[in-house]
């Protein structure tokens, strides 16, 4: 119907015009061909866009689901695109920065979690494709390439803006690239790694520690493995067993050891691998110069999983305190002796106060029977062989009291010549004869301040000293003679100074001493002879220093021994000595009240106070003496008191008559003075003495000085 129409209107238009109408019909066909095309390429484009759709839909899913893996991911991660500007920033790293996404997505702001100031992060190097050597100039040893993933950089540094207290982090940065290769972004992950470092830093530490501890102890510690090689030693080897650590590794203990220590070590030691802990071993060890020393050892088995695998050892070197217990053992030997010696010193001290009682009466009685003028000649020749006996016994006696160290100690202008002089008489009768003492001594005044004992007991024990050096005989030569020391003279001499002094000589033919020896004779309890206390020149040095001298010794093995002793020398005025002997000193009827136990003494007093035109009353105690203080205090004109006696001292019995009525003159005696005798009150207050023995002129002298 349509076809028909058509061809009806064709006809009217182009009146049958059978060139235009087919023309017209090929148009028509060409137009229905592009319509038929414009449908078929409508359609391919209507499944285009389908297509397009669904690729763009599947796209925003993937930069959806990327979006979301990379906010949701356990790691801290934040994206920068070529521009810088962060595009993700997930959830871990809001956590780890205390940085919203929200705040910070869209901006350039990504240093603003690490840092105080703006600079440029990992990831903005590798946007702007910064070259290796700019990165690692600008990171320096904190950052290098990953060895995981190529074209990425890793690092470790501590951000201290980030967090409260700053916070280690391990950071990675990798470009993002289009499919042309093109970067368009990078991403940059973060790991808190701050426990890590801090016990990295406690291990770094603890092992700094350990190592300062291995370092600064004197101990020695060596690791050997299960066969009992050494795999490990410190570094104080040297000075505990002798041998570098060079020498041991790798070796065996059968090296050290001494021979006859070593089956003992390797008893103990066998029970180390056996599990057991070895405490306190104390060997000898043989260092690489053949020097022994002593260790002390402890020995711990180390175990892993149930099995031993090596054994630690703790070594300490104990030679000192080996020393020490040799020379305890050896001072509690001579701590013996001196308690022997101690004993007898205050035996001897008993037996000479006794002793002087009886001297003093023997004495007294001796002269005053020489005082009888009826007395035969014969007789009085027998008394005076008393008086010299007498004496001498009183010079023994002082030696038993300088031997006990109970002897007085009395400071004063001192003729060193004269004492030298006095002392040698003796010394011939100690050291014996086979001994020839040789004197020189000066023929100028020598005075010193010094005590008479005290220098006595230096010449009798360095004559001892020297005759035990000459057991076949041999001299001794005494010297004084004055001398000025300079400065170059004091320097090589101690506690004494430039000026003027005598010295003193005393030289032997003996044996010698060797330059070991010799460096320790004045050490208290030293001794060479394997016999006596060891106490003889420690006490000479102490007199020495308490007289402001000094000592020296030369000494050679086969040539013998001098000692140089130095005083210094003081100025005295020459006095002219009494010779007159036996000047009776007579009393004005003056009343004297003795204290002393002694009857005898008594008994001789009294006859020479009777002689000498005294009034004696006498009492044994002290309640004897109060009772005759409290009658008579007033006509007593002066106390004459023994030091010790049995119910109190000389000091107290004083105090106790004072308190009856103030005592108007005082004079103590005593046969030895010690602590009980109360010395020192008596020097300190310069109350008058006179020593038992003494003889009568003597006594009566210090009566008459003492009443004026």
């Amino acid at each position: 119907m349509k076809k028909n129409n058509l061809k009806t209107i064709k006809k009217k238009i182009f009146k049958n015009d059978k060139k235009k109408i087919d023309k017209m019909d090929a148009l028509n066909q060409q137009l229905l061909m592009a319509n038929r095309q414009l449908r078929a390429t409508e359609q391919l484009l209507r499944l285009e866009i389908i297509e397009q759709r669904k690729t763009t839909d599947q796209l925003n899913e993937s930069k959806l689901l990327l979006s979301q893996i990379i906010r949701g991911n356990a790691v801290p991660a934040f994206i920068i695109n070529k521009q810088h500007i962060i595009t993700h920033w997930n959830n871990a790293c809001e956590n780890l920065t205390g940085i919203s996404a929200n705040e910070i997505v869209g901006t350039k702001k990504q240093w603003s979690a690490f840092y105080a100031k703006k600079r440029a992060v990992l990831a903005d190097f590798i946007v702007d494709e910064t070259s290796d050597e700019k990165i690692t100039k600008k990171y320096g040893d904190i950052c290098k390439k990953s060895v995981i993933s190529k074209g990425a950089y890793e690092g470790e540094f501590y951000f201290s803006n980030l967090g409260k207290n700053g916070k280690w982090l391990f950071f990675t940065a990798v470009a993002l690239r289009n499919n042309r290769g093109e970067i368009i972004g990078a991403i940059e992950t973060l790991q808190d790694i701050t426990e890590r470092k801090l016990t990295e830093e406690k291990l770094r530490e603890s092992k700094k520690r350990y190592e300062t501890i291995i370092k600064n102890n004197p101990d020695m510690i060596m690791i050997q493995d299960e066969k009992g090689k050494v795999i490990y030693v410190s570094e104080h080897s040297k000075e505990v067993l002798g041998w570098s650590a060079d020498l041991l590794l790798g070796k065996v203990n059968s090296k050290w050891f001494h021979p006859d220590d070593f089956e003992r070590v390797m008893a103990q030691m066998k029970k180390a691998y056996e599990g057991k802990s070895v405490k306190n071993l104390e060997v000898r060890c043989v260092s690489c110069d053949g020097k022994t020393n002593w260790i002390s050892q402890n020995a711990t088995p180390v175990f892993k999983k149930g099995k031993i695998i090596s054994v630690q050892s703790n070594i300490r070197n104990i030679n000192q305190l080996k020393e020490a217990e040799f020379e305890k053992e050896h001072f509690r030997r001579q701590l013996i002796q001196s308690q022997k010696m101690e004993a007898m010193g205050v035996l001897a001290g008993g037996i000479a106060h006794d002793f002087n009682n009886i001297l003093t009466a023997i004495m007294g009685d001796a002269e005053l029977l020489l005082q009888e003028k009826n007395m035969e000649e014969r007789f009085k020749s027998d008394l005076e062989n008393i008086k010299s006996s007498t004496n001498r016994a009183a010079d023994l006696v002082k030696q038993l009291l300088i031997f006990s160290r109970k002897e007085m100690v009395t400071m004063e202008a001192l003729d060193l010549n004269k004492t030298v002089d006095d002392s040698v008489k003796m010394l011939k009768r100690i050291i014996g004869e086979q001994i020839n003492i040789k004197l020189d001594i000066s023929k100028e005044k020598c005075f010193i301040q010094g005590d008479k004992g005290n220098i006595n007991q230096i010449l009798m024990n360095l004559a001892v000293n020297a005759r035990d050096a000459m057991p076949t005989g041999g001299n001794l030569r005494i010297i004084t003679k004055k001398c000025y020391l300079t400065e170059e003279d004091v320097i090589q001499l101690n506690n004494i100074k430039i000026g003027e002094h005598v010295k003193m000589v005393i030289e032997d033919t003996g044996l010698g001493m060797t330059k070991k020896i010799k460096q320790k004779i004045f050490e208290p309890f030293f001794t060479s002879k394997g016999l006596g206390t060891g106490l003889g020149l420690s006490v000479v040095l102490g007199i020495v220093q308490t007289h402001n001298a000094s000592i020296n010794v030369y000494s050679e093995p086969g040539i013998g021994t001098t000692f140089n002793l130095y005083f210094p020398l003081i100025n005295v005025e020459s006095k002219v000595e009494n010779k007159v002997k036996n000047i009776v000193i007579k009393g004005n009827g003056e009343k004297i009240l003795v204290i002393e136990d002694e009857v005898f003494i008594q008994r001789m007093l009294r006859r020479i106070f009777e002689r000498s035109n005294y009034k004696g009353v006498f009492a044994g105690s002290l309640a004897q003496a109060e009772e005759i203080y409290k009658r008579d205090s007033d006509s007593i004109d002066l106390v004459l008191c023994d030091m010790i006696l049995p119910d109190s001292d000389g000091i107290k019995i004083i105090k106790k008559l004072n308190k009856i009525k103030p005592i108007k003159k005082v004079i103590f005696t005593s046969g030895y003075l010690d602590d009980q005798s109360c010395w020192k009150e008596i020097y300190k207050n310069n109350i008058p003495f006179i020593h038992k023995p003494f003889n009568m002129n003597a006594l009566l002298r210090v009566i008459s000085e003492t009443l004026g």
